[in-house]
């Protein structure tokens, strides 16, 4: 298994549906896909590429891709933020603080 360096935040282009309605911009990309499978190409189409969105986090973590809202969220953990990247805007913060207190691990609720 190969992983992305740290720092770096990544799409799959066209991937998923997440920018299938408007050309892709011209930005940098990061490796390759590997398919091992022929059934990948039901779920990424063959020819998307990944494509570096922002870097220079400490450790992202997520993401999560909304819909309604066109707009990936992810965290940077250390920096106790949650952050939103959108087509045409780029990166902005989300929620800060976004609850890590440096402490350990929550402990689960399961009252």
């Amino acid at each position: 298994m190969r992983y992305l360096p740290a720092g770096i935040l990544c799409l799959l282009a066209i991937g998923l549906g997440v920018v299938a309605s408007t050309p892709p911009l011209q930005r940098s990309t990061l490796g390759q896909i590997e398919r091992h499978d022929p059934r990948l190409d039901e779920l990424i189409p063959p020819g998307a590429v990944i494509e570096v969105l922002a870097e220079g986090f400490e450790w992202a973590e997520g993401p999560v891709w909304i819909p309604s809202e066109r707009a990936l969220l992810f965290s940077d953990i250390p920096n106790n933020v949650v952050l939103r990247w959108k087509e045409g805007e780029g990166i902005s913060e989300f929620l800060k603080p976004s609850g890590y207190t440096g402490d350990g691990p929550p402990s689960p609720d399961f009252s």
